[in-house]
């Protein structure tokens, strides 16, 4: 049974890669653009990638990669969509309100221990160069604290980790099935030395020689008159000692109502594991794949999208081709063509040493002396072509000249115009920035879901964000609520440092950032200012104003759950009654006076010991 199962893996594995084997072409063709080899073509028929030859000796092919500049610049600006997650509720039960709260703690806390701005850094270059990425979400049983040390070895209580997968990696069973969920069967192929695959699945599997992906340096491929120069290629390298592992996922059926997970080593087609699907991630407690997909460009109907250098390529073969005989034209012009009379020189001697300034020509008596044959002025077409070539990288790119290279371009002065450029560069990458938060939204309901099923024991978090409030809760599986998450923020690539810092400047000057009554900067206001700048508590966590709010907000936390508090002569009464008697106005309050009337006379009974001893401190300040 187990036999025929891996035979069945590898047979779908070896039918679906060669189903996908033209878009490959295609990613690799990519890859060797993006890298400076350009002079290549896909060669669909033989399933390859080949060079494109010189016609003739002195023909030009120097590289003009304004593929690379325009990739990178799209990553940068990409990379920076990290969007703000949060559980968001309209109930209006306590609960509920606290779970949400837990919930966001929960993400961030993840998102923090992931470095997830570096994860979606990673995902951003692949969708970028190659149309897509994937996020793969898993439970680690070995992460998270240690709950207790056996004999049997130590029990750790998990958390979730997130791999980025190359669609290298990924095979569906229709490559015109565009979401991931509508898939039947999904097999993700990841090569593993045999030795991980013993260490992983307790199996013992022959080693095998296995092909990767490399670049390779590949000789005269760019050059012109009298130089050549290599380029970088993507090809395959061979390594020893290693099988491909496939797992193959598919989804709930009626025959398999938890869907199932096939996991075989392909060269030997052994069954490392046979089993329901692992996760519980999807909506309403179903079982799904562990994938996230995010795409640069959706190719509507089509499982993989789609990059921009598929459509920077034809334009990046006219550029190279235009400079290239613009280039030619300038040997012309420099070298010169010698024209001779026949007969009336050593033509050999003249063409292995041309006529270099100074150096004595020999000419048949009665012949017309050696001369250059005039050379006829650059046509118009070729630099009006280059012209709208440059103009076509910009408005298939969504990159212009302002964003590529920091600088205006030459008939722009207004500043305004400026402006309004930049904005256009923002818009053409916002559907791109869309994908990306779509992704990352999916993601975390994952990360959540995964919690609700593995986070059996209660655990702590730290409920603030803010470094001075250490209020921690308990929370476990029952507190998450991964259906609740929403896009707090809009899009990242147009709230940018520089627009913040002007949004700054404008606020300031209104006087929205200072007290009334003194007219300076509150302590409050100066750590919105930091942290707009994207300069997190910067010389604001160890000012007694800040310290004596986060001591409020803890105590806030104690009284709601029926904790008396004591006030402290060292507090400043003054933050601690402002920020108890906001908590008090607030609808969450509201609904606890409900359910716990004697609440109210907790936070009385605190806020009156707070304006005694201000009484008493104002006194001992009038009499000195």
């Amino acid at each position: 049974m187990s036999e025929n199962l891996a035979k069945f893996v590898c047979r779908e594995f070896s039918d679906r890669a060669q189903k996908r084997n033209p878009l490959e072409l295609k990613w690799s063709l990519n890859l060797n653009f993006l890298n400076g080899n350009q002079y290549c073509d896909a060669d669909y028929n033989g399933k390859k990638i080949f060079s494109i030859e010189k016609l003739y000796d002195y023909q030009e092919r120097a590289v003009y990669n304004n593929i690379a500049p325009i990739i990178e610049t799209r990553i940068a600006k990409l990379s920076g969509v990290i969007p703000k997650i949060g559980a968001m509720t309209d109930s209006t039960d306590l609960d509920d309100i606290s779970n949400a709260k837990i919930s966001t703690a929960v993400l961030k806390s993840i998102q923090k221990r992931l470095n997830f701005p570096e994860l979606i850094g990673q995902a951003v270059s692949l969708s970028e160069i190659l149309g897509t990425s994937f996020y793969k979400i898993v439970w680690n049983k070995e992460h998270g604290d240690l709950l207790f040390n056996g004999e049997s070895g130590a029990v750790n209580a998990g958390e979730t980790d997130t791999i980025i997968c190359s669609p290298y990696e990924i095979y569906p069973e229709s490559l015109y099935t565009e979401l991931v969920s509508q898939q039947r069967s999904i097999i993700h192929a990841h090569p593993y030395h045999v030795d991980e695959i013993k260490e992983k699945w307790g199996v013992e599997v022959e080693p095998h020689r296995v092909n990767l992906f490399s670049l390779t340096n590949v000789s005269n491929i760019t050059g012109g008159l009298g130089w050549t120069s290599t380029a970088e290629s993507v090809g395959q390298e061979i390594k020893d000692g290693y099988d491909i592992v496939l797992e193959y996922y598919e989804k709930p059926t009626k025959k398999y109502p938890d869907g199932r997970l096939l996991i075989v080593a392909y060269y030997n087609e052994v069954l490392l594991y046979e089993g329901v699907l692992p996760y519980i991630n999807q909506k309403y407690q179903k079982r799904g794949y562990p994938f996230v997909k995010q795409v640069a460009i959706a190719r509507p109907g089509c499982f993989f999208g789609i990059s921009v250098i598929e459509r920077l390529i034809p334009v990046q073969r006219d550029y190279n081709a235009i400079q290239n005989r613009i280039n030619e034209y300038l040997n012309r012009a420099a070298l010169g063509i010698p024209v001779v009379e026949d007969g009336s020189v050593d033509v050999d001697s003249l063409e292995y040493y041309g006529m270099p300034p100074g150096m004595p020509i020999v000419y048949g008596r009665g012949s017309e002396p050696p001369r250059f044959l005039d050379t006829p002025a650059l046509p118009y077409s070729f630099l009006s072509k280059q012209d709208r070539l440059e103009e076509a990288f910009i408005s298939i790119s969504g990159i212009s000249e302002l964003s590529q290279y920091s600088r205006a371009p030459s008939n722009i002065t207004s500043g305004t115009a400026l402006g309004i450029l930049a904005q256009q560069d923002d818009n053409r990458l916002a559907l791109s920035a869309e994908n990306i938060r779509n992704a990352v939204l999916e993601v975390a309901k994952q990360w959540l879901r995964l919690y609700q099923q593995f986070a059996l024991f209660e655990r702590m978090l730290k409920l603030g964000g803010d470094e001075l409030d250490n209020a921690a809760v308990r929370w476990s599986q029952h507190n998450l609520l991964p259906e609740s998450l929403e896009l707090t923020t809009r899009n990242e690539i147009e709230n940018s440092l520089s627009i913040r810092r002007e949004l700054v400047r404008e606020l300031y000057g209104m006087g929205l950032f200072s007290d009334p009554k003194t007219g300076k900067i509150t302590p409050g206001s100066k750590s919105k200012i930091l942290s707009l700048l994207n300069m997190g508590d910067w010389e604001s966590n160890t000012e007694p104003e800040l310290l004596n709010s986060a001591k409020a907000t803890r105590e806030n936390l104690k009284l709601r759950q029926g904790i008396a508090c004591s006030a402290k002569p060292r507090d400043h009464h003054e933050i601690h009654i402002e920020e108890h008697t906001k908590y008090m106005l607030t609808g969450e309050y509201e609904e606890l006076e409900k359910t716990f009337p004697a609440i109210d006379e907790l936070f009385e009974q605190h806020i009156t010991e707070h304006e005694n001893l201000l009484k008493k401190a104002d006194c001992k300040t009038t009499s000195i």
